[in-house]
């Protein structure tokens, strides 16, 4: 699928693929946020708190609203999330999990005073902002600008699944956030890798 520059996001290891901005991911209606990788792992979209911005081909989150996976997605040592959002929030969570409304693992939480922190994950998680290494999220994701956020070294393989969700974790939720793209990979990408998925995407958002 050629995206941006000529070039094609990575496949190989690739285990989710949601693209608000490709209708064959969502139509424009519905609670279904179908998995463009090819493995079928679609999410239930919580209405009353993710709603379709077709200008933006993004959903715009609001605190409360939530998009769940309720099946094992991978069981990677060290697997990737990539992201592509804009936020300004103050204090938000990319990823939780369990069978109620908090998390018995998250990742990739900050606010006021706690500018980054896992819960219930192995291994030491790395960020990275459009390529680049970052020490934490709250100082450079929240300008309001879009950007492809990585997670990389995320091991979920001890992880009590079988639910996955982005923007559920009570009080940290997004707010005011457009969510456009998310990957995830059953492996960690290579640096080669992941500037081959920047420059397929970054032509969608100007960057």
């Amino acid at each position: 699928m050629s995206l941006g520059h000529g070039a094609s996001i990575v496949r190989d290891g690739l285990v989710l693929h949601l693209d608000a901005a490709n209708v064959k991911s969502y139509p424009g209606s519905g609670t279904t946020w179908y998995d463009l990788s090819g493995n079928e792992n679609n999410f239930t979209l919580d209405s009353s708190g993710i709603v379709h911005n077709s200008s933006e081909g993004a959903f715009t989150l609001s605190d409360g609203g939530s998009a769940i996976y309720t099946s094992t997605l991978t069981t990677a040592a060290s697997a990737t999330l990539v992201f592509w959002m804009k936020s300004n929030d103050e204090q938000a969570l990319f990823l939780s999990g369990d069978t109620g409304s908090g998390g018995s693992y998250y990742l990739g939480a900050y606010r006021i005073g706690n500018k980054e922190y896992y819960g219930g994950l192995g291994g030491t998680p790395s960020f990275k902002l459009d390529l680049l290494d970052r020490p934490n999220i709250y100082d450079y994701f929240r300008d309001g600008q879009w950007h492809m956020v990585e997670f990389k070294s995320v091991d979920f393989s001890a992880q009590p699944w079988p639910y996955f969700k982005i923007n559920s974790y009570t009080g940290y939720d997004f707010n005011a956030t457009e969510l456009s793209c998310l990957m995830i990979y059953n492996k960690e990408l290579s640096a080669e890798e992941s500037a081959q998925n920047f420059e397929a995407m970054r032509g969608r958002y100007r960057i």
